[in-house]
């Protein structure tokens, strides 16, 4: 029973992990989306 529950525990901390790191990785994806556009903006005031 106490395995068990140990093991769930660890389970659940990996998914937490899991969904930071993918969330993270969309955050900083956004973000380069972002500044992208940002820079094509720049170019085209520049020409």
């Amino acid at each position: 029973m106490n395995l068990n529950i140990r093991n769930q525990l660890k389970r659940r901390a990996e998914r937490k992990r899991i969904w930071k790191r993918k969330k993270t990785m969309m955050m900083t994806m956004m973000m380069m989306k972002k500044m992208g556009f940002l820079m094509m903006k720049m170019k085209r005031k520049r020409i």
